[in-house]
C-alpha cells in the first residue's frame, strides 16, 4: 500500500463543497471529528477528549512516518487509552487528532495538508476513497441557513461536533423557534448575545441530556445508522399528545421514559430552554404550541 501523494491523481478525489455547504473544517478551534466516532468513547466530556487528542498529536509527531510506524502508532495510541465503546459497530479512529497552527482544532493526523502532501488515509479504518468523498447527511438535509447558523454561533470544536451532525434535531428546533419567533429569523437575531447564549444552550441539551437510556448514556451517535436501540421511539402511550415536532426532538436526543411524569420532565426542560431563546429575542413564548398535534 503507497500513500498518495499530491501529483497522485487519486487526490483529485477530495471533493469540494462550496463554504456555505462544507462542514467539516470550519475555523481555528471549530471543526467536526463525530464520524471518525470521535465521542465513541467512555468519557465524552470535553476535558477527557482534549487530553486524548493531545496526547495522540504528540505521539504522532515522533512517530515513523512509515506504514510500520504509522500502524505502530495506532497500536500505542491504543494501548494508553480505554477502548471501551459505547456503541461496539461504531468505529472510533485513532487516527483522530489536533492540527492546525496551534493545535487547536480536531482533524485527521493522516491528511496531506499536515504530511508535506502525504495523504496516510488509506492506512485508516475506512480506506482513502471513504475518507476523501464522505460527507454526513447533516450536509444533504440541512438548509444552507441552518448550517450558517450552527457554524456561526459554535462556541468549541466540542459542541460544534456533537450538534451539528444532528441534523433532525436542528430541523426541528428551528421549526419550532420559527414559529415563535414570527418575522425575527433567527438568523437576524444571532448578534444578539443573550440570544446566541440561550440558543448554545438550548441546543447544547444534546450533550448533557438526562433521559436517555441506562444503557446507552452517552452523547455519541452512529452518524451512518438512521436506527439504533440508542435512539428508541417513545411509547405510543405516552405520546399521547405529543406534537410531532417535540417527538422529533425528543427522540433525536435519544430518550427513554419510564412514566408519564418521567416525559413531562424532559417536555419541561425543553421548553424552558425554547422560552429562554425566545424571551432572549424580545417575544413571549407561548408554551401550549409544545402539545398541538
Amino acid at each position: 500500500m503507497a500513500p498518495y501523494v499530491r501529483e497522485n491523481p487519486s487526490f483529485a478525489l477530495d471533493q469540494g463543497l462550496g463554504p456555505d455547504q462544507y462542514l467539516c473544517q470550519v475555523r481555528p478551534g471549530v471543526s467536526c471529528g463525530a464520524c471518525c466516532g470521535l465521542y465513541n468513547v467512555a468519557d465524552t466530556s470535553k476535558p477527557a477528549l482534549e487530553s486524548m487528542l493531545r496526547r495522540r498529536t504528540r505521539l504522532f509527531d515522533t512517530a515513523d512516518k512509515t506504514i510500520q510506524g504509522l500502524d505502530e502508532f495506532a497500536s500505542l495510541a491504543a494501548a494508553s487509552e480505554d477502548q471501551s465503546r459505547p456503541l461496539d459497530e461504531f468505529h472510533h479512529c485513532p487516527f483522530l487528532g489536533l492540527i492546525g497552527h496551534g493545535r487547536e482544532t480536531v482533524g485527521c493526523l493522516l491528511h496531506p495538508a499536515g504530511n508535506n502532501g502525504i495523504d496516510w488515509r488509506g492506512l485508516s479504518f475506512y480506506g482513502g476513497m471513504a475518507c476523501r468523498v464522505y460527507f454526513c447527511p447533516s450536509t444533504k438535509h440541512l438548509p444552507v441557513g441552518y448550517k450558517r447558523i450552527i457554524k456561526a454561533i459554535a462556541p468549541d470544536w466540542h459542541w460544534y461536533g456533537l450538534v451539528i451532525t444532528e441534523y433532525r434535531l436542528i430541523k426541528a428546533i428551528f421549526s419550532w423557534l420559527e414559529d415563535e419567533l414570527g418575522d425575527n429569523s433567527i438568523e437576524k437575531l444571532l448578534p444578539g448575545k443573550d440570544f446566541r447564549r440561550a440558543l448554545i444552550a438550548l441546543l447544547g441539551l444534546k450533550i448533557d441530556w438526562p433521559f436517555r437510556p441506562p444503557r446507552f448514556n452517552t452523547c455519541c451517535h452512529n452518524v451512518f445508522a438512521d436506527n439504533h436501540p440508542s435512539r428508541p421511539s417513545i411509547e405510543a402511550s405516552l405520546a399521547t399528545g405529543l406534537s410531532h415536532r417535540s417527538r422529533t426532538i425528543l427522540e433525536a436526543m435519544g430518550s427513554w421514559f419510564e412514566s408519564q411524569n418521567h416525559l413531562q420532565q424532559g417536555c419541561r426542560l425543553l421548553e424552558n430552554r425554547i422560552a429562554a431563546v425566545v424571551e432572549a429575542s424580545g417575544q413571549l413564548f407561548s408554551p401550549s404550541r409544545q402539545f398541538q398535534s
